[in-house]
């Protein structure tokens, strides 16, 4: 469906019945007076599609709309901007009110006219930073004081019902207007007409084609079965790890001498050795114990080796996968010194207005000294960033998030965390030597109302070959507000849609349907479309990360890698479009690749106690080329540190 040509910006709708299946009736022209149900379109049945023009921040706003009111037994929202950011409602059938919500909610409400219903008026409301106004066919019929920024709140548009509340309005809507100014009563009424140059949307619900949809839902949680709730608790020491026998206590009333048991030991995700062995258990004393063939590997610096278990039901024809359990084995992976970093090659480097320029024999780095964010980089000449690392603390809600004053998103939209700023207040450039730069930043993480949530202190340490290594320690400086997350936030080129990862899987870890992480090595790709059946949000985390990359389709791209685990993201939408869509249908994939590098996560499936105390974290970033095949080896291996003494 599209909006009337020459619409200030082009957006997309969609129907929001909820539960039904609605339709769309075409019609050209207003009449003078009375509804024959040939124009308009019936409110309750579309929803504007994410767009920044329909997130007014400032302070000042003004709606404009041609409606035609019908009564209803119940409340009718006739515009909704996400919970509560501003909008237009009917609470009853005698009042209507105009909201906005700044530090706190504001509501002008009026008694509605006696010829209300049933006939097309002209609704005005405005916002001018110290009240808030209502007009109805050109006339003020309330004013309430009002100040300050309008507070962002997560969610899209919507026309005819709010987005967390049931029932869907009644009434006919046919032109809508949103400015982000407040336009002065006198041009009201010639702004329809004519809009100024402030609007920033303009739209005729005219010439709509006919569409079908129904309320998108979240996925159903996926229940583990009783083997996998009770390996829940096993817990294997060391010294059985090494000798090959482990036992553990299980819990009563759940059957086991029914199931066979594969293992593996994988390392660093690869099989190395597998093999069946029997499930010895003791029905009376609830005892079970296993006997893994394998032999335990030697150290390896860097390198991880697990103890993979499968159970199966073997009473059935194809054997069934009832659990699962994976153990690290205690090896020794410590590192070895790294490499010396003067036989790299040598970097240049240069400042000019406030950004940083790095020079290597392949690569080229720009950094904003300002804000401590990578501005471009480039290797032979293909682009692998397009802005970051920035600090992020906004995840994109789920519908069970959002909602009225003590939903998560409403207190994340209070503390401004979607709007979060980090400004550096020193900076000190080193170069000990040719192939080696050290940048170090402190800096505050401050919202929008100024007060101070961390002290940052940021390293990156570049070196010749093109590695960077980034290191970063947050300080909590005030008692902090509740979170969606605390990490980096990167812009790719929207290529590099080719993801692989050594972490948690399998698959992409969509919260409400694992139940259990397996570490290994799993491939995907970031341009698979929405899941239809989910509301847009934040899907696909990838928890327990210790490397990951993106390559485009000819083998270039980006390695990121820790020794600390962290959570990764890829998505081929920005945090803000998954932030204000409320249906797939609204999506489509952003001119950039997002991808979150989380230091904690907290999600609705897996709530997590905030961080206490410092949060440090590591990152290697590596440029990829096609034949750069195993890019983890670099992390089996100091980072480049060191010089080398002359030869005598």
């Amino acid at each position: 469906m599209t909006p009337k040509p020459g619409s200030m910006e082009h957006l997309t709708f969609h129907h929001q019945t909820w539960d039904s299946i609605a339709h769309i009736a075409a019609f050209s022209d207003v009449p003078p007076d009375g509804y024959d149900g040939t124009v308009g379109v019936p409110l309750g049945t579309i929803a504007v599609a994410p767009a920044r023009s329909a997130s007014v921040t400032g302070d000042a706003l003004t709606l404009l709309l041609q409606l035609y009111p019908q009564r209803s037994e119940g409340p009718v929202h006739y515009i909704a901007k996400g919970a509560d950011q501003y909008g237009l409602f009917q609470p009853d059938g005698e009042h209507l009110c105009f909201l906005v919500t700044t530090d706190k909610r504001h509501c002008a409400t009026a008694t509605v006219p006696d010829d209300w219903y049933d006939r097309w008026h002209s609704v005005a409301a405005v916002y001018g930073g110290t009240r808030i106004q209502l007009f109805i066919d050109g006339v003020e019929v309330a004013c309430e004081p009002a100040t300050r920024f309008l507070r962002y709140a997560p969610g899209g548009l919507l026309f005819g019902r709010h987005p967390v509340q049931t029932g869907v309005g009644v009434g006919v809507l046919h032109r809508f207007q949103l400015y982000d100014v407040a336009l002065a009563p006198s041009l009201l009424a010639q702004a329809l007409s004519a809009p100024t140059p402030e609007c920033r949307i303009d739209f005729s619900f005219d010439t709509w084609e006919s569409f079908s949809g129904t309320t998108p839902r979240p996925n159903e949680p996926t229940e583990p079965t009783p083997w996998q709730k009770a390996l829940a608790t096993w817990q294997a020491t060391d010294t059985e790890l090494s000798e090959g026998t482990l036992t553990w206590q299980t819990a009563p009333g759940i059957l086991w001498d029914h199931l066979t048991v594969d293992w593996e030991v994988c390392r660093d995700g690869e099989v190395k050795q597998q093999g069946t062995c029997d499930l010895n258990w003791d029905g009376a004393t609830g005892c079970l114990s296993v006997q893994p063939g394998y032999t335990f590997p030697r150290d390896e610096a860097g390198t991880e080796y697990w103890l993979n278990f499968h159970f199966k039901e073997d009473s059935c024809e194809e054997p069934k996968s009832v659990a699962r359990k994976q153990f690290l084995l205690p090896t020794d992976r410590s590192l070895p010194p790294g490499p010396m970093a003067n036989g790299l090659p040598p970097i240049d480097i240069h400042e000019k207005d406030n950004v940083g320029y790095f020079k290597g024999e392949n690569f080229t780095l720009e950094i904003d000294l300002p804000t401590a964010t990578i501005l471009s980089w480039e290797i032979d000449g293909e682009q692998l960033l397009e802005l970051g690392p920035i600090h992020q603390l906004w995840r994109a809600p789920a519908r069970a998030e959002l909602g009225d004053n003590d939903a998560l998103a409403t207190h994340w939209s209070a503390a401004g965390l979607a709007e979060n700023m980090m400004g550096v207040t020193a900076m000190e450039a080193l170069q000990d030597m040719p192939p080696r730069v050290a940048l170090q930043f402190k800096g505050l993480i401050i919202r929008r109302d100024s007060e101070v949530l961390f002290e940052v202190a940021r390293e990156y340490v570049v070196h010749g070959d093109g590695e960077i290594v980034l290191r970063q320690t947050l300080t909590p400086k005030a008692p902090l507000p509740p979170l969606g997350r605390i990490g980096l936030e990167l812009r790719l080129p929207n290529d590099m849609i080719h993801v692989a990862w050594y972490g948690g899987g399998p698959g992409a870890l969509f919260e409400d349907s694992q139940v259990e992480n397996t570490i290994s090595q799993y491939t995907c790709t970031a341009s698979a479309p929405f899941p239809a059946s989910s509301w847009p949000t934040e899907l696909g985390h990838k928890r327990d990360v210790r490397w990951l990359t993106l390559r485009n389709s000819g083998g270039r791209g980006l390695f990121i890698g820790s020794h600390t685990p962290y959570t990764a993201t890829v998505s081929p939408y920005s945090t803000f479009q998954l932030t204000e869509a409320m249906h797939p249908d609204c999506l489509t994939p952003d001119s950039a690749l997002t991808v979150h590098v989380d230091s904690w996560l907290s999600t609705p499936e897996r709530l997590a106690s905030l961080p206490d105390g410092a949060l440090t974290c590591e990152i290697r970033m590596r440029g990829l080329l096609p034949e750069d095949r195993a890019p983890w080896e670099c992390l089996k291996r100091g980072i480049p540190e060191g010089v080398a003494e002359p030869e005598s």
